[in-house]
């Protein structure tokens, strides 16, 4: 008879750590209570009390350096697999984004497409839940620019989050027709404001 309670406790645990695991706090590094996060490029994501994402915000060149909001967010698992965005942003009809997932639930790749216009990104090396190298492939109808960076987490807040981080690498700047203009070095730092509930 005591073995159904503890059967009962260990898969209640087992849901609860498999929900910790795959929320939508995890594809972006975090954990905790996290509310929001505003990054210095602009963007922008709220988070449930659960984790789960209910609002995301990005910059746009078309609203006049305004900022487009997600139109739908999809979830699978617990974990957002794809936003869909209005036509306002980057001059697309409507673009997709598509979040894909490597075996330890860890995010694999975020790929764009709309119109005339791809931004695809791919994340390896994980360690502690974050990913050290990501690959590049973006570009539009005038070209293209794709490599491999590497990502140094440089500040992290009281509950273990990073705050800033840095991608450095080389990319391949190609034309419409993929024929190379040069390598050019890239570094872009990214900072990350986060408040919790």
């Amino acid at each position: 008879m005591k073995r159904i309670p503890t059967l009962l406790l260990l898969t209640i645990l087992t849901s609860i750590v498999s929900f910790a695991q795959h929320s939508d706090l995890k594809a972006y590094g975090l954990k905790g209570k996290v509310k929001r996060i505003s990054t210095n490029d602009r963007e922008g994501v709220a988070f449930d009390k659960n984790g789960k994402i209910f609002s995301i915000r990005i910059p746009s060149i078309l609203a006049g350096g305004g900022s487009v909001y997600a139109k739908k967010i999809n979830h699978k698992n617990n974990r957002i697999t794809s936003v869909s965005y209005p036509g306002e942003w980057q001059g697309a009809i409507g673009t997709t984004v598509t979040y894909k997932y490597n075996k330890a639930g860890y995010l694999a790749s975020t790929e764009l497409s709309g119109h005339e216009w791809w931004d695809n990104y791919y994340y390896s090396n994980y360690k502690n839940g974050l990913p050290y190298t990501v690959k590049l492939d973006v570009g539009g109808e005038a070209h293209g620019e794709e490599g491999t960076c590497k990502i140094t987490y440089t500040k992290f807040d009281s509950h273990g989050n990073w705050t800033e981080c840095r991608w450095e690498g080389t990319l391949k700047v190609t034309d419409d027709g993929g024929e190379t203009y040069h390598n050019e070095k890239y570094s872009h730092t990214i900072k990350r404001e986060i408040f919790y509930y």
